[in-house]
């Protein structure tokens, strides 16, 4: 006779026999068949999509429980005990190898190694199965889960859970193949995985639906599933015994991870195991004895920020991405989640991998990509490898390259972040261009950029690091007038190279600025322009000036009532702000008593915007506005769209989205290729890193004294369109400047040599010390 209690409790824990299922490839396989890979979900939140009625559909009802726990039906479904079982199996595992805490994970080869790498999963249970069955195919790993290739590794990228209806089944997978190849599989932790951030996705709901006959009030299996995330880790290292120094770098974020700095990992570098998995914590910062460097970084993109500056795509739109270089470091991205968010968002719809051949040496090393189409499954296509390091096909002669390394400061999180994201992808874009397309025969273009948050100490700060101890040749495209000053009196000395600042200070337009070359025209030339179009195009009368009280606003001002002087104008209105001001009540109300019918503003992005919210939509759009390049950000320039408010610009390029230029042709053709926008301040940065480079193929020794004498001597010099003279007195290649008229037009083109000869003309006519002739408005400003 059966006993009632026995079966009771059976039904109730779960009975050992679900412990045969969910256990091999041809488990997960016939798994994967009979469960829809994209079940409806209860909201279109696809960040965060909510399954809670599909999972609860999963659930046995009672009286399959029993048959199962009878014997009399077999459990072909995943099971909560199978995880449990799992989960356990392979905490302990870790446990007793002390994996837990931050700690990162090198392995040092000896021989040539294959590494497969997914991206971020994301709970992309069928694609993940559908790899593991391509790999069985191919004989790398068998039915039971193991790789049976000695040479073969697997590395997820982290980020394996959420953002799916199948997280669980995603986790108990990779926890299977951990299990079965504890010294050949490395989960590295993600984003969702370090301090339980999974407490606020779609894991700790399907915990607590599919657990449902263990509810304790709390998450149930919190506390072990916590605990195995804690020990995995936080980066994975790969070198060579050939090569000890160089280092290829796997984890979720990049170089600028403040908590991961290999130069503090004592004497980790110097003694490993060959072949094996080795482990440090990085909470014990130690000098490290053996210098090394990243030279190659595979990193999850960022595809949040590729949004705001591209065209919506990643660049690891099928799979395999090459990024902007990361501190020098040749910078990859894998995509391996076709899942619905990524769908939704960025169009993607492939299973990938990516396969690392490690040779002896980091140079020689390959990555290859394998994807197919989620919509067509004709199985995983093999593309041409890549050589790792230099991001060329493997098709290209390998030539051993000197490094000609470029560094850059910019405010690319706080203070001006759209336009230094910009300016670095016009530079990067074109560094890549170069290096891939082999401009530079023996040289390879590497780049470092460091973020100053637009703060002039750090913007110091990162100079001294980039000049001191990354050892750069070049300093390209710094950003910010305040920072430039702060170690101006350096270029004075010629004590390293400075090439086209986007910044406007004179001081950085003086003779004696030695080590420092600009491209842009002097903001004196932009602003003259801007007032002659005005008053001769525009037919204004009466001006005001928003002003930020400082050595740009200042400057602007200065050079905006000598240009009015000139059209015999010497009365105008000055309203000015200090830096950092939010309140601009002040400055709305004396717009709106003085009603000019223009208005310049030599203001930056986030006052400006506040500036004009404040003032109202309808004080400004009955007025000529106009401003400088330097605030044609895209931030300004939505915003203004979106309340009707047209702003003239000048602009210190050719127009980027109409010019018949070589230059600004090749630019677009480029940014199309990387689905990146379009925009003045991209094209500034792509034309002027293209003038390196051309001084670079010009130059026989490549060093900073070089190009610089080079680009000292040019003449009339014409670059795909560009004409570039050296003027020695502004130590400034530019010869035009533009007023937009339009994104489909072409801009008005002044000439720089005509805006001096009236600049000095009109200085001729008026006193040195004239008094002034009107008083600026009173904002209760301080001295």
């Amino acid at each position: 006779m059966v006993n009632i209690k026995n079966i009771l409790c059976i039904i109730t824990l779960g009975s050992s026999i679900s412990s045969i299922c969910f256990n091999t490839l041809a488990d997960l396989q016939e798994y994967a068949s009979r469960h829809a890979e994209f079940p409806k979900s209860d909201d279109e939140n696809w960040a965060d999509p909510d399954y809670t009625s599909y999972h609860r559909s999963l659930n046995p009802n009672l009286s399959t429980r029993t048959m199962r726990a009878l014997g009399f039906k077999k459990n072909r479904d995943w099971s909560i005990k199978i995880f449990e079982k799992t989960l356990n199996t392979v905490l302990a595992q870790r446990k007793k190898a002390e994996l837990s805490g931050r700690k990162v994970a090198h392995i040092q080869f000896t021989f040539p190694a294959r590494i497969l790498v997914w991206g971020d999963l994301a709970g992309s249970f069928h694609s993940l199965v559908r790899a593991l069955t391509w790999l069985q195919v191919q004989g790398i790993i068998n039915e039971n889960l193991e790789l049976i290739k000695n040479d073969y590794y697997l590395v997820f990228n982290g980020n394996v859970v959420d953002r799916s209806a199948y997280i669980l089944e995603t986790l108990t997978t990779v926890l299977l193949l951990l299990e079965r190849n504890p010294e050949r599989v490395i989960y590295i932790r993600g984003t969702d995985e370090d301090h339980k951030q999974w407490h606020n996705g779609g894991l700790k709901r399907e915990l607590l639906i599919r657990s449902q006959y263990r509810l304790t009030g709390k998450i149930p299996y919190d506390e072990p599933v916590s605990a195995f995330f804690d020990t995995l880790p936080l980066a994975l290292y790969i070198s060579t015994i050939k090569d000890p120094r160089s280092l290829i770098r796997i984890s979720p974020t990049g170089l600028d991870n403040a908590e991961i700095n290999e130069q503090l990992f004592g004497s980790f570098w110097e003694k490993p195991s060959k072949d094996a998995i080795q482990y440090y914590d990085i909470t014990k910062q130690v000098e490290s004895t053996l210098k090394v460097g990243v030279k190659v970084i595979i990193k999850s993109e960022d595809w949040m920020i590729e949004r705001r500056s591209v065209s919506g795509q990643p660049r690891s739109m099928f799979g395999l991405g090459l990024l902007d270089q990361d501190r020098s470091a040749t910078a990859w991205s894998i995509l391996s989640s076709p899942n619905m968010g990524n769908q939704k968002y960025l169009g993607f719809e492939y299973d990938a991998f990516g396969l690392l051949a490690i040779e002896a040496y980091i140079q020689e090393s390959t990555i290859t990509l394998f994807n197919e189409k989620i919509t067509l499954l004709q199985g995983f296509k093999h593309h041409e490898a890549f050589n790792l390091f230099t991001g060329l096909q493997i098709t290209h002669k390998n030539v051993q390259k000197k490094d000609f390394k470029i560094g850059s400061s910019l405010g690319l999180i706080g203070g001006i972040p759209d336009m230094s994201q910009r300016i670095m992808r016009g530079m990067s874009s074109r560094i890549q261009k170069a290096n891939l397309e082999d401009e530079l025969p023996s040289i390879r273009l590497s780049l470092t950029t460091y973020n100053d948050d637009y703060i002039p100490y750090r913007s110091l700060q990162n100079i001294t690091q980039l000049i001191e101890k990354d050892h750069v040749d070049t300093i390209l495209l710094p950003t910010g007038d305040q920072a430039l000053t702060m170690y101006v009196d350096q270029l004075r000395q010629n004590k390293f190279l400075t090439l086209f600042p986007v910044a406007s200070n004179r001081e950085l337009y003086k003779p004696d600025v030695t080590g420092l070359i600009n491209y842009r025209p002097t903001l004196a030339d932009e602003v003259q322009a801007l007032i002659d179009h005005v008053i001769s195009q525009k037919s204004v009368k009466k001006i005001a000036f928003l002003y930020q009280d400082d050595a740009y606003g200042l400057d602007a001002l200065d050079a905006a009532h000598t240009a009015l002087k000139k059209h015999g104008i010497t009365d105008w209105i000055d309203i000015p702000y200090l830096r950092g001001n939010t309140d601009f009540k002040k400055q709305a109300d004396i717009l709106k008593e003085k009603n000019p019918d223009s208005l310049g503003l030599f203001s930056v992005a986030q006052p400006t915007r506040e500036f004009m919210r404040q003032a109202g939509t309808d004080n400004l759009t009955n007025k000529i506005i106009f401003a400088p390049s330097m605030l044609g950000s895209e931030i300004i320039r939505l915003f203004a769209k979106r309340q009707g408010i047209n702003i003239l610009f000048s602009a210190v390029v050719p127009n980027p989205y109409q010019s018949n230029t070589a230059i600004a042709q090749e630019y677009r053709k480029q940014m199309e290729i990387l689905h990146y926008k379009t925009g003045t301040f991209s094209f500034e940065a792509y034309l002027t890193t293209s003038i390196l480079i051309d001084a670079l193929q010009h130059i026989k020794e490549p060093t900073p004294q070089a190009v610089k004498q080079y680009l000292e001597s040019l003449k009339n010099y014409n670059l795909k369109g560009i004409t570039l003279s050296f003027d020695p007195q502004r130590r400034s290649l530019s010869t035009k400047v533009c007023i937009e008229t339009g994104t489909t037009t072409d801009w008005i083109e002044r000439d720089i040599k005509d805006l001096q000869r009236e600049q000095a003309e009109n200085n001729q006519k008026s006193p040195p010390f004239a008094p002034p002739t009107h008083t600026p408005v009173n904002t209760e400003k301080t001295t």
